[in-house]
C-alpha cells in the first residue's frame, strides 16, 4: 500500500478494508469496490485520508468432479452404442445454491458382444445450468452395463450369402460367438458359415431352410432342423437332435448328442466324420447309399431303390442295413463294429469281409450271396437266409448260432473259425436250419443241424469233434469233398422220425476218433483204411452183418474196431441184432462151428480181444472197399 503525501519518516498503516466484486462470476481484472478502510500507525493522527475506492482482481473457475452418469443395459443388437442416464449425476465441489447440469454424453461398449458389467466409455459430456460457466469439470470417464443375449434373429439376406455380413441379419445382429440364442433361416436360402465368423459360435437352435459350413466351429445347444445341410469343412456340434431332408458332407466333423434323421438323400466323403450319441436313421430315397464314417447308438441305413456301401461304422446298439435294389458291401479297409444285433437285408449280395470287423451281438442276414467276417471275439449267427451262397469267417473265436436262429442257405455254406492260430468251434444247432447246398466247415469242435432235405457235406476239417444231425433227410458227401475229424464223430440222419442213409465214402476222409452212426444204411471210408465205430444204430444192419460173417477175413479191407478193444462195440451190435449173428461170428473167430455158444453177456463179449473185419463178399467193388 502506498500513502501519497506522507512525510518521510512517518509511520502509517491501513487495515480492515473490505472489497466487493461487482458480481460473483469468473473473470479477469474485475473491479472490486473497497469499503471501511481503517488506518493506523504512530503518526496516524497527523493525517487525513482520501480512501482508495476500487481495485481489480480475478475470479477463476471452481473445480468439480462429475459422477453418477449411468448407462442402460441392452439386448445384443450387433453394435457397441449405449444409452446414457443422467438422472443420478452428481457434482462434487459445487457451491451451494448453484445450478449445474450434464448432457450430450456418448457411451460406447468396448465390443458388441454379450457380457455382464461391461465397461462403457463416456465421452463428449456437456454441462449447463445458470452457473456452469463458473466451474471447471473433471469428467466421469466410464460406466458399466450389461449386454444380454438376443433371443432370435432371422436371415434377411438373399438366396445365398455370408453368415458374417450384418446386412444379412435383421437389425444387423450377426449370430456370432454366444450373442444369439435361436437362428431362423427362411426356406430356399443358404447362409455360408466359415472362419470369418467370430467364434466358436454358440447358439441354442438352428431351424428353417438350408445351411452350409465351410470352416470354423458352430455349436447348437438344442436342435438343428434343416431342409438341406452341406458341410465342406469345419466343426458342427449339435446338443439335441438334428434332421435334414438333404444331407451332404464333403469334409469336416459333425457331432450330435441326440439323434440324426436324414429323410431323402445322403452323401459323405472319406474326409467327413459323423459321431452321434443317440440313434441314427438315414434314408436314401433313390440310388445307392454310401456311408463313410459314422458312429451312433442304434443305426438304421436304408436304400429302398439302391445298394448300400459301408465304411467305418460303429454302432453302440443295433445296426440295420437294407438295400432294396442292390448289394450291401463294405468299402476297402473299413471296419464295422456293432455291440448289439446286426440286421442286413439286400436283394443282391451282402459282402462284409474286413478281417477287423467286430459283430459283438447276433447277426441276421437275408440276401443273395452273403459273406461275413469277424475278427474279434467270435461270431454269433441268428437268422440267415440266402438265395445263393453263405460264407462265415471268424478269426477271433467261435462261430455260434443263436438258440432262436434259423439258417436257410440255398447255395453252398462255408464256415471257418479260428482264434489266432488255433481252430475255434463251430456250432450250427438251429432246429429249423435248412442247408440246401454243400456245407463246408473248418474249426475245432463242429456241430451241424439240418431240418430240411438232408445235408450235403463238402470239405469238413474238425480238429476236435464232429456232430452232424439231419432231421430232414440223408447225410451225403460230395465226390470231391473230404471229412477230416481228429476227435469223435456223431452222425445222425432221419426224416419224419425214420432213419435215413449216411454216405461218407470218399477215400480222402480221415476219422481220428470213434464214429457214432444213427442211420438207415451207412457207408464210411478212411484214407488209413480204418474206422473206429462207437455207437451204431442201423435198421439194415441185420442183413449186412449176416452177409459179412460169411466172408470174415483179416485183410486190407476197412477195419471196424471195437471201443478200446473191450468188446463194447460188438456188444452194442449183438444186443441190437441178436444171438444168431453172434454165434456165426464166434464160429468164424474161433474156428469151431460145432461147439455151442453160450448166452451173450458183456463178460463173454469182452473175451473177444481182436478186431472185427467185415467184408461184403457179394457186393464186389464196394465189398472189397469195405463201404458197407
Amino acid at each position: 500500500m502506498i500513502f501519497s503525501g506522507k512525510v518521510s519518516g512517518d509511520e502509517l498503516t491501513a487495515a480492515s478494508t473490505s472489497g466487493v466484486f461487482d458480481n460473483k462470476n469468473i473473470g479477469t481484472g474485475k473491479t472490486v469496490t473497497l469499503n471501511g478502510t481503517v488506518y493506523g500507525g504512530s503518526d496516524v493522527d497527523n493525517y487525513s485520508f482520501v480512501d482508495q475506492t476500487t481495485t481489480t482482481a480475478n475470479i477463476v473457475a471452481k473445480e468439480v468432479t462429475v459422477s453418477g452418469i449411468a448407462v442402460g443395459d441392452k439386448v445384443y443388437d450387433g453394435n457397441t452404442t449405449a444409452t446414457v442416464d443422467f438422472s443420478g449425476v452428481a457434482f462434487d465441489g459445487i457451491v451451494s445454491g448453484d445450478e449445474l447440469t450434464a448432457s450430450g454424453t456418448t457411451a460406447t461398449f468396448g465390443n458388441k458382444n454379450v457380457g455382464t458389467d461391461k465397461t462403457v466409455a463416456l465421452a463428449g459430456t456437456t454441462y449447463g445450468g445458470t452457473n456452469s460457466g463458473n466451474y471447471s469439470f473433471t469428467n466421469q470417464a466410464t460406466a458399466v452395463a450389461n449386454i444380454s443375449r438376443l433371443d432370435s434373429v432371422m436371415w434377411i439376406g438373399g438366396a445365398a450369402g455370408d453368415w458374417s455380413d450384418p446386412a444379412n441379419w435383421a437389425g444387423g445382429a450377426i449370430p456370432d460367438l454366444a450373442n444369439v440364442a435361436h437362428v431362423i433361416i427362411p426356406n430356399g436360402v443358404t447362409p455360408t458359415f466359415n472362419s470369418s465368423v467370430a467364434g466358436p459360435v454358440d447358439i441354442d437352435s438352428l431351424t428353417g431352410g438350408n445351411f452350409q459350413i465351410d470352416s470354423g466351429t458352430l455349436n447348437v445347444a438344442q436342435d438343428a432342423a434343416l431342409d438341406e445341410y452341406t458341410q465342406n469343412g469345419g466343426a458342427f456340434n449339435v446338443g439335441g437332435n438334428m434332421s435334414a431332408t438333404e444331407f451332404a458332407q464333403n469334409g469336416g466333423s459333425l457331432g450330435i448328442t441326440g439323434r440324426l434323421d436324414v429323410t431323402n438323400s445322403f452323401t459323405q466323403s472319406p474326409t467327413g466324420t459323423i459321431d452321434v450319441t443317440g440313434d441314427v436313421e438315414i434314408n436314401q430315397s433313390i440310388g445307392d447309399l454310401q456311408v463313410e464314417n459314422l458312429s451312433g447308438h442304434n443305426v438304421n441305413l436304408n436304400s429302398p431303390k439302391g445298394g448300400v456301401r459301408l465304411g467305418d461304422i460303429d454302432a453302440a446298439g443295433t445296426l440295420a442295413v437294407t438295400a432294396g435294389d442292390g448289394n450291401v458291401e463294405q468299402l476297402p479297409g473299413k471296419r464295422i463294429k456293432v455291440t448289439g444285433t446286426s440286421n442286413f437285408n439286400a436283394t443282391g449280395d451282402i459282402t462284409l469281409t474286413n478281417s477287423d470287423n467286430d459283430f459283438v451281438g447276433p447277426v441276421n442276414a437275408n440276401g443273395n450271396n452273403v459273406a461275413i467276417t469277424d475278427g474279434h471275439g467270435g461270431l454269433i449267427l441268428n437268422d440267415i437266409t440266402t438265395v445263393g451262397t453263405f460264407d462265415a469267417t471268424s478269426t477271433g473265436g467261435p462261430i455260434i448260432q443263436d438258440a432262436s436262429g434259423t439258417m436257410t442257405i440255398n447255395g453252398a455254406a462255408t464256415f471257418n473259425a479260428t482264434d489266432g492260430s488255433s481252430p475255434a468251434d463251430i456250432q450250427l444247432d438251429g432246429i429249423d436250419n435248412d442247408f440246401r447246398g454243400v456245407v463246408n466247415a473248418s474249426g475245432g469242435h463242429i456241430s451241424i443241424v439240418d431240418a430240411g432235405g438232408g445235408v450235403l457235406l463238402g470239405t469238413i476239417d474238425a480238429s476236435g469233434q464232429l456232430g452232424v444231425l439231419s432231421n430232414g433227410g440223408p447225410i451225403i458227401q460230395t465226390p470231391g469233398g473230404s471229412v477230416r475229424v481228429e476227435g469223435e464223430s456223431s452222425v445222425t440222419a432221419q426224416a419224419n422220425g425214420q432213419p435215413k442213409k449216411v454216405i461218407l465214402n470218399n477215400k480222402s476222409n480221415h476219422f481220428g476218433g470213434k464214429v457214432n452212426i444213427d442211420a438207415d444204411t451207412f457207408e464210411l471210408d478212411d484214407e488209413d483204411g480204418k474206422v473206429a465205430l462207437g455207437r451204431v444204430r442201423s435198421s439194415s444192419m441185420d442183413s449186412v452183418l449176416n452177409q459179412a460173417t460169411s466172408a470174415l477175413a483179416r485183410d486190407t479191407n476197412t477195419r471196424y474196431t471195437t471201443e478200446t478193444n473191450s468188446g463194447t462195440g460188438i456188444l452194442n451190435v449183438v444186443q441190437r441184432y441178436g444171438q444168431k449173428w453172434m454165434s456165426q461170428l464166434a464160429e468164424r473167430l474161433f474156428g469151431d462151428r460145432n461147439n455151442s455158444v453160450p448166452a451173450i453177456t458183456e463178460e463173454s463179449v469182452q473175451k473177444v480181444d481182436t478186431d472185427v473185419f467185415l467184408n461184403v463178399a457179394n457186393n464186389t467193388d464196394e465189398g472189397t472197399r469195405g463201404r458197407n
